[in-house]
């Protein structure tokens, strides 16, 4: 029969044994507590309370850092595994773009941003009256612009148009859609603003000699349903890009900001691999474009002596934007599930 020092022993230990993880305590919890009920007699025996009471030191701290250990083990594996199953973490089959190719992504965003700069900052060519078409489509920094964009498209459709060639084809038919209606040197463009586009097509399906690339694009459309929220995030870019207004002194540092916050969204876009992830990191470069360009209208009323007015149509039209490609995020990520849920 047991001492009472080792009947006390027994029963500490085994209260101890209660604040490890569950499972830890199924799988392990008897065959520790008869090592240690052996150990203590063993102990007692012969050293009697003193040896007992140098059992305990080591017991003691190796309890501490143990249990410690099992529920940080434990608390990680849960949230890994929450991380895992998270809405923001589901895929939709769309891989994250390795860095160099979400640079080429990226590039048609700083390069607008710097034509816009060189634009406010007079830095185009000028010519005398009535120059040559050929350098007025060339002179401009938003033709130039252009014309880049166009060769960053057909590299894209020669190499099979890979992902990163989207940037390029939302930024190409932006700006056939918005110069259609533009002019510059007293030239109008209308429709023949879109012959570049239609001509770097034609060009690349000649040089490949095959229509793979056309094809490769039709099926990323398909499968990347959230390019939608990157169209719109490409229009309202240029918007905020352009800073129609002249009045702030620090204009080119308020270009500069935008460029660098639009261009980090599209950065988070094609970096995710998840549909939540992609839109958020669209609607976080829109933020940013958002509050800088409230900061320009802020500097704005300080310098005509007003007090700015809050804009309530822009508040709602933000909102039901931010709703849509939210909406256009969460309808990427159920078709997924549905296509996962078909599969035998």
């Amino acid at each position: 029969m047991d001492t009472p020092q080792l009947a006390w022993s027994d029963r500490l230990y085994r209260r101890l044994l209660g604040y490890y993880p569950p499972a830890f305590r199924t799988r392990f919890a008897g065959e520790m507590a008869q090592v240690f009920r052996s150990l203590c007699r063993a102990q007692y025996a012969e050293a009697g309370i003193s040896g007992l009471a140098w059992l305990w030191l080591g017991v003691l701290w190796d309890w501490t850092w143990t249990v410690l250990a099992q529920w940080g083990q434990l608390l990680l594996k849960r949230r890994s595994e929450m991380t895992q199953t998270s809405i923001l973490n589901r895929s939709d089959g769309v891989p994250a773009l390795p860095v160099r190719d979400t640079i080429l992504a990226v590039l048609p965003f700083l390069l607008f941003g710097l034509s816009t700069l060189a634009e406010k900052l007079g830095l185009h060519l000028s010519y005398s009256a009535n120059p040559p078409l050929w350098q007025v489509l060339t002179g401009h920094p938003f033709l130039l612009f252009n014309w880049l964009v166009l060769v960053g498209l057909l590299v894209s459709l020669l190499k099979g148009f890979p992902r990163w060639g989207y940037a390029y084809l939302a930024w190409a038919i932006l700006f056939g859609w918005w110069w259609s209606d533009m002019g510059s040197y007293g030239y109008h463009f209308g429709g023949e603003m879109w012959l570049p586009l239609l001509g770097v097509m034609v060009l690349a399906l000649l040089l490949r000699r095959s229509i793979q690339p056309l094809r490769t694009l039709a099926a990323g459309l398909w499968k990347e349903w959230t390019l939608l929220s990157f169209a719109i995030y490409v229009l309202y870019a240029h918007m905020f890009m352009l800073f129609d207004s002249v009045h702030n002194p620090h204009l080119p540092a308020l270009i500069i900001a935008t460029t660098l916050g639009l261009g980090l969204g599209a950065w988070g876009y094609f970096r995710a691999a998840s549909p939540l992830r992609r839109v958020l990191a669209l609607m976080g470069g829109l933020g940013l474009a958002i509050l800088i360009s409230i900061l320009d209208g802020i500097a704005y009323s300080n310098l005509a002596q007003g007090t700015p007015d809050p804009n309530l149509v822009g508040v709602i039209f933000v909102f039901v934007l931010s709703l849509l490609m939210l909406g256009n995020g969460l309808l990427a990520l159920w078709r997924s599930k549905k296509q996962e849920r078909a599969v035998p």
